[in-house]
């Protein structure tokens, strides 16, 4: 009976392993170096996110300004106020007058947190 498999000596053994971890050794440190490159991709990504968003929340409040500046934006306030007022006897109407600011301003902050953090998940899905 012939054995028909190659005839392997020990030092090719020895050649052929240590290309093996050789190649291994090329694939891990290609790895890593795709993962370092991952990771400031999302950190550059993270950081031009949060720069959009804290413009976007000074722009809200820019306009949340004006907005309450109009006859429609002091109306609404008032009327807000009013209600907090009823609401707690004893609260001053200037009391009333901040919360009610802060009402809005916390609402129109929602809207932008909510709509940056979808637009958050796109971006980090996409990196």
């Amino acid at each position: 009976m012939s054995d028909s498999r190659p005839v392997v000596h020990e030092g090719d053994q020895q050649a052929l392993a240590d290309e093996l971890v050789a190649a291994q050794v090329t694939q891990i440190d290609a790895l890593r170096q795709l993962e370092k490159k991952e990771k400031e991709m999302k950190e550059a990504t993270q950081q031009v996110f949060n720069d959009f968003l804290e413009r976007s929340l000074e722009e809200g409040r820019k306009k949340l300004k004006l907005f309450e500046e109009t006859p429609e934006g002091r109306e609404y306030l008032a009327t807000r106020a009013k209600s907090y007022v009823e609401l707690n006897r004893g609260m001053s109407h200037s009391a009333a007058l901040a919360e009610a600011r802060g009402d809005l301003s916390r609402a129109s902050e929602a809207v932008k947190l909510k709509g940056s953090e979808d637009l958050s998940w796109i971006v980090l899905k996409q990196v």
